[in-house]
């Protein structure tokens, strides 16, 4: 029976009482009592019937029928309850009837309250409720049926029945999670803290493990949410929880905090730590959980009182030496300055700038050591106390500023140190660093050797020898000590440097010592044991087995740097015979590591001393060391000083030179070349022309002119494109010269056939010119009309004005008109094509060539390609 019948004195209730639409539903009862279908049609009809009385109620209700009305439908809800009953004591295993009826006792208790309330704002309303007192000076009202006392005694016994209620369901529905789910939010929403407790104790008995998880996310939402938990009891309870899911630990630690929990929430931050197979929800690595445990740490020093605050940032320190640990040392410093001790806290920002090992994290503590400084000055500057002289906080305040100036002066070092820690091998920095202690000479050696002792040259950046010529360098000009420089030296002789460079440069800075100090004997031993070498070493280093070459220390290869023959050259020069000077020319040639500079140098050498010819054969001897256009630069020195030496004196051994060179260019006829020729003629095309175009000058001076015209026909023809314009024009000059201008016709007729395309225009003007001074007028006409196919009008308006200059000087009106059209033609050709070549998306510089130079092919493969 239903227990909120509200002093059911004063309305008789019978759950026995039926009407006459319920005999069918109880006929169909009869033929099947244990039918699950039967009843749950039974009921929704009830409880529609129910839904309907309640909104007529809420619709209805006046003065004068709420009597009646609220007790009909209390009569209906506890019939409904009645055939429930009924039902679930033939059926007490049936999971749909029990869910059916817990959630319409449910929701009975909420529409009881819903229909209470609307009672009571009516009759406010009306004045038959005095709010405020609880009270009703009307006795036929609401209130004498129902009060505030009573509504509250029996909505409190409604619930306790949906208690009794469950109970009795989780007899045969103990397995059921969602009906201890239910009871518990209902538990909870009476606020039976205990009473729901056990009642998730009892759940956690009786559910398997696989569906402990939904029974913990409810009950950790009430705990989150709901304040009427004790912190003692929450925390016991996800204590018990986190045993079971471990990973939601991190939102546990955030509860804590907010709950200021501070000592049980750094025990949870440890136990991540310490569990290495330990993932966070967050994908927040193990690095990020230290950094918000020292901030807790350091935010909070009092208030963790079971902790040993410094062992524990230490282990985090040892753990991440090479990460980010700044926000560690800053947090562990912090710690010490929210406690107080302001000289501990200076000593672990030393201790931090001194052991990290990044830029980052040096700046990161650096700026919070500077920070805490100066609020330390600004708190002395602050200060108000009475206990202390003027002159005793001035000599705090001096103390403090001198320390806050010596901290921003010793950045530099300390950065360097830094950048050193991370890099041993950061040669450019080594230097920087005896830069810093420049005026301090002991430290200056000390940083030296300590340079030299931690840096491998093989990870050095081909930059250890400067270290050891720096070294050196310092002894000779701080100390003027020239024994020591010159044993640092020996020693870096010895060194096993990458590259033969670095060697090198270590034996040039000895000698260039030696040569300061005037040891010129001392400086020309040193570079001759620099260049030493042996006929194995050679054999070794010219044979094409790679193995071979890597037996070969530094030391025995370094005798074939150019730099050091150089220096030893040019000391041989200043202070030896011409005779040791020239050996050593020639043994570079042999060992094929002279360079062009010196092969000039050689020369030079010998012509000063009058040896032409011995100079000439150094020419011809190191040509063939050198790829163009090294090489060119040889050969140009060469005949120019050949042709300055001897003149016309020895006209065919100056062709046999000519040819020689000429047999490296690459010709435009013949089809086999070489690879290397090709290079080096196409290296730049003006090599070729000058050569052509030099020869061609000696057989004038000094040959024959039949000659030179030769060669002016073979420069034509193999000079490249790009240039066989200019040796043309050069060409019909000197055949104007030595045959008249009509042998010149034929050249410009070769030349319009072999010119490049945009350069047929210069030309057949000057053709035209040609022709003009001959008189014959149609024969230029003639040109002029050759030429337009190659000129778009929009493009060579010059040509188009010197044509029409023409036709204006030799009055003709149908020459004049032809001209016109053709140059009508000419516009209408090109602009045609372009435009529908340039629908079809084909390059317009391509139908361009195609149409100068009239190839059909072309164009159809161009109108194919286009669609």
């Amino acid at each position: 029976t239903m227990t909120m019948t509200m002093s059911s004195s004063s309305c008789c209730i019978s759950p026995h009482i039926y009407n006459l639409n319920d005999i069918q539903y109880e006929q169909t009862l009869l033929y099947d009592l244990h039918s699950v279908k039967s009843w749950t049609l039974f009921l929704a009809y009830k409880k529609q019937s129910l839904s309907e009385k309640e909104e007529s109620f809420l619709s209805q209700y006046n003065h004068t029928t709420h009597h009646q009305l609220f007790c009909t439908v209390l009569q209906e809800a506890s019939h409904v309850n009645f055939i429930f009953e009924r039902a679930l004591s033939l059926l007490p295993g049936s999971y749909k009837l029990w869910w059916q009826y817990l959630h319409e006792r449910q929701r009975q208790v909420e529409m009881m309250d819903q229909l209470f309330h609307h009672c009571v704002k009516i009759d406010t309303l009306h004045g038959a409720v005095d709010v405020q007192k609880n009270t009703s000076p009307h006795s036929t009202r609401l209130p004498h049926l129902i009060s505030f006392k009573s509504y509250n005694e029996s909505r409190k016994k409604a619930f306790e029945a949906i208690f009794s209620c469950f109970e009795r369901a989780l007899l045969s529905m103990h397995k059921m999670p969602l009906i201890w789910i239910q009871y518990l939010k209902v538990l909870h929403q009476n606020g039976k803290i205990t009473q729901t407790r056990r009642v998730f104790n009892r759940a956690l008995s009786a559910l398997p493990v696989s569906q402990h998880a939904k029974l913990w996310k409810l009950y950790q939402s009430l705990i989150f949410t709901s304040k009427h938990y004790p912190l003692q009891v929450s925390t016991h309870l996800i204590n018990r929880y986190i045993k079971l899911h471990p990973q939601y630990r991190e939102e546990f630690i955030g509860y804590l905090l907010d709950k200021q929990l501070y000592n049980d929430a750094v025990h949870h931050f440890l136990h991540i730590l310490n569990d290495p197979e330990f993932k966070t929800a967050k994908n927040q690595s193990k690095h990020d959980v230290w950094r918000m445990l020292c901030e807790v740490i350091a935010e909070h020093p009092t208030k963790l009182t079971q902790f040993n605050v410094e062992y524990i940032i230490r282990a985090g320190l040892e753990k991440f030496q090479k990460t980010e640990v700044a926000q560690l040392w800053c947090s562990l410093a912090m710690y010490y300055i929210n406690v107080g001790l302001f000289e501990k806290a200076r000593d672990i920002y030393e201790e931090g700038i001194q052991s990290v090992g990044t830029v980052r994290d040096f700046t990161t503590i650096f700026e919070a050591y500077t920070r805490a400084e100066d609020e330390i000055v600004n708190a002395v500057m602050t200060a108000d106390d009475g206990d202390m002289d003027n002159e005793d906080i001035d000599d705090i305040m001096h103390i403090q500023l001198s320390r806050l100036e010596r901290l921003i002066e010793r950045r530099s070092v300390l950065l360097n140190a830094v950048k050193l820690r991370q890099n041993p091998n950061n040669v450019p920095e080594w230097h920087n660093r005896v830069q810093l202690f420049s005026d301090n000479p002991e430290k200056v050696v000390s940083i030296y050797s300590e340079a030299l002792r931690k840096i491998n040259p093989r990870q050095a950046a081909n930059e250890a020898a400067s270290l050891w010529c720096g070294f050196a360098h310092y002894y000779e000009s701080q100390f003027n000590d020239l024994d020591s420089a010159r044993a640092i030296f020996e020693k870096a002789l010895l060194e096993q440097f990458p590259t033969t460079h670095e060697l090198a440069e270590v034996w040039l800075a000895y000698a260039e010592m030696e040569i300061r100090n005037m040891n010129i004997s001392n400086a020309h031993e040193v570079l001759q044991r620099a260049t030493v070498y042996t006929k194995e070493q050679e054999l070794v280093i010219h044979s094409k087995k790679s193995s071979e070459q890597s037996k070969l220390s530094v030391q025995q290869r370094v005798y074939r740097n150019v730099f050091l023959w150089s220096l030893r050259i040019d000391l041989e020069e200043c202070v030896g015979d011409l005779d040791s000077t020239r050996a050593l020319y020639e043994e570079t040639i042999d060992l094929k590591i002279a360079t062009p500079q010196m092969i000039l140098n050689y020369a030079q050498l010998l012509e000063e001393n009058h040896y032409f010819e011995d100079a000439f054969k150094a020419y011809e001897r190191s040509i063939h060391l050198f790829m163009y256009p090294q090489n060119y630069l040889l050969w140009s020195t060469y005949l120019s000083k050949f042709l300055e030496r001897y003149k016309g004196t020895q006209v065919e051994r100056t062709r046999d030179i000519f040819e020689h060179v000429l047999r490296s260019f690459k010709s435009r006829t013949p089809k086999k070349q070489t690879e290397e020729l090709e290079a080096a003629a196409d290296a730049d095309p003006r090599y070729a022309r000058d050569v052509f175009l030099l020869y061609a000058k000696f057989e004038e001076d000094y040959g024959l002119i039949k000659r030179a015209m030769s060669v002016y026909e073979r420069a034509v023809r193999s000079v490249p494109l790009s240039v066989v314009t200019d040796v043309f024009v050069v060409y019909v000059n000197r055949a104007a010269e030595y045959y008249g201008v009509t042998k010149t016709r034929s050249i410009y007729e070769e030349a319009i056939q072999n010119v490049p395309r945009d350069k047929i225009k210069v030309i057949c003007l000057r053709f035209v010119e040609l022709e003009k001074k001959l008189g014959e007028i149609d024969r230029a006409r003639a040109i002029f009309a050759h030429c337009a196919k190659y000129c778009k009008p929009e493009d060579e308006p010059e040509f188009w004005q010197a044509w029409e200059k023409f036709e204006e000087a030799y009055v003709d009106f149908d020459s004049y008109k032809e001209m016109l059209r053709t140059k009508k033609n000419v516009s209408m050709q090109y602009s045609s094509a372009i435009s529908f070549i340039g629908e079809k998306t084909v390059d317009a510089n391509r139908v361009t060539q195609a149409i100068r130079e009239g190839n059909l092919e072309d164009m159809k493969e161009i109108i194919r390609q286009a669609g």
